[in-house]
């Protein structure tokens, strides 16, 4: 009797003792997950503190997501993070290799995001205009890993598609919804401060453009890559373009050119911070039976 009894209290004591270890795991797991979830909202404030802090007014997206893509180490594993821009005559596709890979790993990249960028904007790109650009680990020819695991976000400004951020490694089923999901947060959230930015820009610009339009002085304005933001009509009149709607800094140099260093003037007056004449010496010059005295002033 004594012996039934002391089985008994043993196998209660073994059953006490499983029941214990399990529900240690589960509250082991369930803190474990609680630490992972504290860890990720805390990594999504820090991102988006970094993006306010480090690009402030920026309307530069390569530079917002520069800054998103050089922190993603911070809380997923990757072989690539890469990005897609599309430019008027290029597409930008700029890789950062956390790890060394195949020129292969490399090249399936690139073509899975064209063909994800196609598909967002119903078109086809040809891989002739795409500008690369490769930073971090090197390419060894060696490495025969393919890619295994990946995922795209599509990158969109004021409701366009202006990109795709993509995500890979060379290992299997490495990515969950928890990493797709906070990835996709941080560029919503940086998606809306860019769009909000414009909408105050585009505001402005309408009034600059009202105002320059009644000006009898022509006035052009350009961004450090020369394209035009802003012309009246008194300066179409002066390069003959009244009718043209689509004015390049070209119809200007086609036009002025031989009369004015305006590439080398315009470069020396951002440079110097100060405003110069554009023509050559300080007098008017003839432009189309009319004389005219041209100035660049920085901004």
């Amino acid at each position: 009797m004594i012996t039934i009894i002391a089985i008994v209290i043993t196998v209660a004591a073994v059953a006490v003792s499983v029941y214990l270890v399990v529900k240690d795991y589960k509250a082991k797991a369930i803190l474990e997950k609680k630490e992972k979830d504290v860890s990720r909202r805390m990594y999504e404030l820090a991102i988006l503190k970094e993006l306010g802090d480090r690009i402030g007014y920026s309307l530069d997206v390569q530079q917002i997501i520069d800054v998103i893509t050089n922190s993603l180490h911070q809380f997923i594993e990757y072989s690539a993070v890469s990005y897609m821009l599309l430019e008027p005559e290029k597409v930008i596709f700029k890789m950062h290799l956390e790890r060394s890979v195949h020129r292969r790993f490399v090249n399936d990249v690139r073509d899975r995001m064209l063909g994800s960028l196609g598909a967002l904007l119903d078109r086809e790109f040809d891989k002739k205009n795409v500008e690369e650009i490769l930073s971090g680990a090197i390419i060894i020819e060696e490495l025969e890993e393919p890619v295994r695991s990946f995922f795209n976000i599509p990158l969109v400004i004021d409701e366009r598609v202006v990109g795709v951020l993509t995500v890979a490694d060379t290992k299997d089923g490495l990515y969950k919804e928890e990493e797709m999901t906070i990835l996709y947060k941080i560029i919503q959230q940086a998606s809306k401060a860019v769009t909000s930015l414009q909408s105050v820009v585009k505001t402005e610009q309408a009034k600059v453009n009202a105002m320059v339009e009644s000006m009898e002085d022509g006035v052009v304005m350009t961004d450090a890559d020369y394209r035009i933001l802003v012309i009246n009509p008194a300066a179409k009149r002066v390069i003959g373009q009244e009718k043209k709607t689509e004015i390049t800094i070209f119809d200007f140099i086609d036009n002025l050119g031989g009369k004015m260093d305006i590439r080398g003037r315009l470069e020396e007056s951002v440079k110097l911070k100060k405003t110069l004449t554009l023509q050559r010496g300080n007098y008017a010059v003839q432009v189309r039976h009319e004389l005219v005295n041209t100035g660049a002033a920085p901004l």
